[in-house]
């Protein structure tokens, strides 16, 4: 029975299957199959089971979710017999351990809870100063891109001489997570999607039969569900289109929707990465994609949501090689190529570069200069790195595991939307999470929303995820195994057996490795440039005078960038001083039902 589901695992094809079978090395398929049906039943019970236990009864384990589609290919069609396109939705539970909740005002955590702060704030007024910096995030954002200098400094450029009082290349800690194993249990794959209102109610329904609870029951507990912004706000829409409700398992306001992590950095970068792209019809302008194409590395417009991942990576390379090039600018090596072996310098000579870099580059004085001199290529290379700065930390800081940091991005980010293109959502959505973060969940509710944000799969430090990230690899694993078990498309299989054993399957394929005597090594990819590229964008970088080190008669005028941070801006100081209703379209929406609330009030004190 192992080696027939290893086979399955592993793709081994039905007529191979056949042979192992015959000389006794393997069960049947069908054997097989039957097996792993077995083991989808357990999975099922275990879902129960976590939405039973006491530690359930403090808080219930929240729902990451995420649609999946699904072609059924037929190749041999007829009437009523053709492929079809299946539209489901998929996810996981994660549970908290029970220590985690041993320093948390357990009362803070209920949905009378929740109930009480959003009426104490339903007149809340938002102001400018929610989104806007303070002492503390300034000196960390400064930290952050002096960190930035000193890492890429010692990967290209030289190292310290001195292992005992090495420059730090990594920001300070904020808020970090503990890095403990997850407790995550699998779904069963639903035929409803979520991409109406009408699919989120079929899910919704889904999820309480799953957990094993009635509407009464489901509807009693705050649940927290997490998935893209789509999902959350298609919960959203449906939770107005329920009020007025006259019970409290038809109002779905023990509902509380939260936008994931990984989708709201790859839209943001994005948008980033657009408005920084450049003039590509024009050979002499120095944006994003000729900083890329200096580096060797073929690219396209990042226009479409395919390889989010490989554009992250990109960002990354044009941060370091923009940083370098500067840092060399100020020691006056501009000129000259990078050597094979790093050079040894002492720590303080090291830290003086670093803070003589940032205040030519990425201080506040250096863009306000630069803007007095009306320089507009130094201007976009300004604001170019101080905008990807924000999607490096990010990114960073969601593999550190700080929800801290994280924040104070996405409070740059809250601003920044308001003067990107193609973020009308996220601009809205975003500070509104910020909101529900800082001012209206009570503190504990507020630590375990957060909390939730990232989990650590391997319980390795450094190695955190966001969990819809998380989600969509376990939905790349979803694919691979059900397309190489060489079985056919079925979807009831894909339901029934697959969806809910993929941690089980997973854990074979290990087991393979290990059983033959492999080491299983996981390690960190590091996202290096290599000495011939980098040396390539150096000699572009001088030629094209990004940084306008030399004084040109003729120089090249590129189109002005613009500041979507002071954009931003003024954009929520006009809406504040001008719009009717101020920045109320920032503030979450109260999903109660005010006049029912009104009656349940009057029922209780009766």
């Amino acid at each position: 029975m192992t080696n027939g589901l290893l086979f399955i695992v592993c793709g081994v094809t039905e007529r191979v299957n056949k042979y192992l079978n015959y000389i006794g090395l393997a069960c049947s398929r069908k054997t097989a199959h039957i097996g792993l049906a077995s083991l989808g039943k357990e999975a099922k019970e275990k879902i129960k089971k976590r939405f039973s236990n006491e530690n359930s009864k403090v808080f219930a384990p929240s729902i990451c979710i995420d649609n999946l589609d699904f072609q059924q290919s037929i190749h041999t069609k007829s009437v009523g017999h053709s492929s079809t396109m299946f539209h489901g939705t998929w996810g996981y539970i994660h549970c908290l351990p029970c220590s985690f909740f041993g320093n948390l005002d357990q009362s803070e955590l209920t949905l009378a809870a929740l109930k009480d702060e959003r009426k104490k704030n339903i007149n809340l007024e938002v102001q400018p100063r929610h989104f806007g910096p303070t002492l503390a995030s300034d000196q960390h954002f400064k930290a952050t891109l002096k960190s930035q200098l000193t890492s890429v400094f010692l990967w290209y450029i030289g190292s310290s001489n001195d292992k005992h009082s090495s420059p730090v290349d990594h920001p300070p800690q904020v808020r970090p997570v503990s890095p403990e194993k997850p407790n995550l249990t699998m779904l069963k794959l639903m035929m409803a999607s979520d991409n109406s209102s009408k699919g989120i109610g079929d899910v919704l329904t889904g999820l309480a039969e799953q957990a094993g609870l009635t509407s009464e029951q489901f509807a009693s507990k705050l649940q927290v569900i997490e998935g893209d912004l789509g999902t959350c706000m298609n919960i959203s829409s449906l939770c107005k289109l329920q009020i007025p409700a006259g019970y409290s398992q038809t109002s779905l306001a023990n509902l509380l929707s939260i936008p994931g992590g990984a989708h709201t950095m790859w839209n943001f970068a994005q948008a980033i990465f657009l408005h920084h792209w450049g003039d590509h019809t024009n050979r002499k302008d120095t944006g994003a994609w000729q900083i890329l194409k200096a580096l060797g590395i073929p690219a396209d417009k990042p226009v479409t949501k395919r390889d989010f991942t490989l554009m992250i990576s990109n960002m990354e390379k044009i941060h370091d090689a923009d940083l370098v090039y500067c840092i060399l600018l100020v020691m006056g090596k501009e000129g000259e190529m990078l050597p094979e072996t790093l050079p040894t310098m002492s720590p303080s000579d090291i830290k003086e570069i670093i803070d003589k870099t940032y205040n030519h580059f990425l201080s506040g004085e250096a863009l306000q200069n630069a803007v007095n001199k009306k320089q507009t290529k130094l201007i976009n290379l300004i604001l170019r790195l101080r905008d990807f700065a924000t999607v490096i930390e990010v990114n960073q800081a969601t593999k550190d595991g700080d929800t801290g940091r994280l924040l104070y991005m996405w409070k740059q980010w809250a601003v920044m939307g308001q003067a990107l293109k193609k973020l009308v959502h996220y601009s809205r959505h975003l500070p509104q999470l910020i909101i529900l973060l800082e001012i209206i969940l009570p503190r504990s509710l507020a630590k375990v929303v957060e909390t939730m944000l990232l989990l650590c799969p391997s319980g390795r430090k450094g190695h955190f995820v966001a969990t819809d990230f998380y989600l969509e690899v376990q939905n790349f694993w979803l694919k691979y195994f059900y397309n190489h078990s060489g079985i056919g498309t079925v979807i009831e299989r894909l339901r029934d057996v697959f969806s809910i054993n993929i941690p089980f399957l997973k854990q074979l394929m290990h087991l393979l490795n290990i059983e033959s005597g492999m080491n299983v090594i996981q390690q960190s990819h590091h996202n290096q440039i290599t000495n011939l590229s980098m040396n390539s964008f150096i000699s572009f970088a001088k030629q094209y005078n990004i940084c306008l080190a030399e004084e040109k008669p003729e120089e090249f005028i590129p189109i002005l960038t613009s500041d979507v941070y002071h954009e931003g801006v003024n954009k929520i100081k006009e809406d504040f001083k001008n719009r009717k209703g101020g920045l109320d379209r920032l503030k979450p929406p109260y999903m109660f039902d005010q006049e029912m609330d009104g009656v349940h009030e009057f029922q209780r004190n009766f």
